[in-house]
């Protein structure tokens, strides 16, 4: 049984919001430690499973006044992401498509239907923390896949951009680390406004 007590503080609101953006991007920064970024399908189920778990844990961190068993959310993200790592479509938060930065509708295309299919994927797993302790929570059913898959979609466009004008793989992780800071304040701000409900 889970023994964390909780206190509820009067409202998530901006505070909230930005403890998010700053756990996401410090978790998915701490990740970069173990899970290199690459050309897709490198990322699989072992770095799916070890980035979820870093972002989880920073995510669960923000969370643990708000939510009662606030680390299930850490194992949700874990098992999320090592789940996509197994899926076709991969762990989409950490590789980029193969290609020299070219063909950007292609990007955008594919950047939507892999986030959309990965924000469900990971939507469905924290929902079930959120279901009984969050009146809204089968809002965060629709809203990641949207998140995720607005911000994938802008980040691989935003990579090839970068890549295709400085011939450098650095400009692809630029785009990942956009993906990154989009999914932070969009789903921080829907989870605040959540919170709030």
């Amino acid at each position: 049984m889970d023994t964390e007590l909780m206190v509820i503080p009067e409202r998530a609101g901006y505070g909230f919001w930005l403890l998010w953006v700053m756990a996401t991007l410090l978790g998915f920064a701490v990740s970069l430690l173990l899970v290199e970024i690459g050309e897709q399908p490198q990322a699989g189920p072992l770095q799916g499973l070890l980035g979820g778990l870093c972002v989880g844990a920073a995510q669960a961190l923000v969370l643990r006044d708000r939510l009662y068993g606030a680390r299930r959310w850490l194992w949700a993200c874990g098992l999320a992401w090592s789940l996509m790592g197994f899926a076709s479509i991969g762990a989409v938060g950490w590789y980029v498509p193969r290609s020299d930065g070219g063909a950007l509708l292609t990007r955008c295309t594919f950047g939507l239907l892999f986030g959309a299919s990965g924000g469900v994927l990971l939507g469905v797993m924290q929902w079930v923390v959120l279901r009984r302790q969050v009146t809204l929570a089968r809002l965060w059913l629709v809203l990641s896949p949207l998140v995720w898959a607005i911000s994938l979609a802008l980040g691989w466009v935003a990579g090839g951009v970068l890549r295709s004008q400085t011939g450098l793989f650095l400009g692809e992780a630029l785009g990942l680390g956009l993906t990154w800071l989009l999914v932070a304040i969009l789903t921080g701000w829907a989870l605040a406004g959540m919170l709030d409900g």
